[in-house]
């Protein structure tokens, strides 16, 4: 499946999530507000799973991730690992092949959400090391959907500087993905 075919796929999703979270929104900024008045601050936590992919729908890998809020209502710290087993595939369009070595990698992105922590649009710069020691750096935004008061999907874009274990002959890539995870929060008394 060419991804012709698959990005529709993806915008339904989210979209459908989306759609949605806007009746939970509500639900959630009421709960916010009944701990702000009960003096708690909220210790927002998230971890999250997407599949490696790099042509084809096939994954090759896994990423994890986790964030955690910064005690401030607009940051977070998202950080993640990938691993990917290697692959040969075939360009789209074209039967020339593309080699993409195993590879592992850690990310740091510090994360600005314009309306609360863990709740619709972010963006933010990204940090990269691969397991050989290279550095990777780019930009990302993405979009967070609850679904239920711990699930959600996120789905992400934006844009990276390739190093040889990628594969790529390109100093720049664009990078998008779907995210499902798990979010919690713990309380704790301010001033205590």
């Amino acid at each position: 499946m060419n991804m012709k075919k698959i990005i529709p796929v993806i915008l339904f999703i989210i979209s459908y999530c989306m759609a949605f979270a806007q009746d939970t929104d509500e639900y959630f900024d009421e709960l916010d507000s009944i701990e702000e008045k009960k003096g708690l601050f909220s210790n927002k936590n998230a971890i999250k799973l997407s599949p490696a992919i790099f042509t084809g729908l096939v994954p090759r890998g896994i990423n994890f991730y986790y964030e955690k809020g910064l005690g401030c209502e607009h940051f977070s710290i998202n950080l993640s690992i990938r691993y990917y087993a290697g692959s040969v595939d075939k360009q789209t369009g074209s039967s020339q092949e593309v080699f993409v070595p195993e590879h592992s990698r850690f990310e740091i992105q510090p994360r600005f959400w314009p309306g609360k922590q863990f709740n619709g649009l972010n963006l933010g710069p990204i940090f990269g090391v691969y397991h050989t020691g290279d550095i990777t750096g780019g930009f990302s935004f993405g979009y967070l959907a609850k679904f239920s008061k711990h699930f959600f999907v996120e789905g992400f874009a934006g844009i990276q500087t390739s190093a040889i274990e990628e594969g790529l002959t390109n100093s720049i890539y664009i990078r998008y993905g779907l995210c499902l995870g798990y979010f919690w929060t713990g309380k704790r008394k301010v001033n205590e």
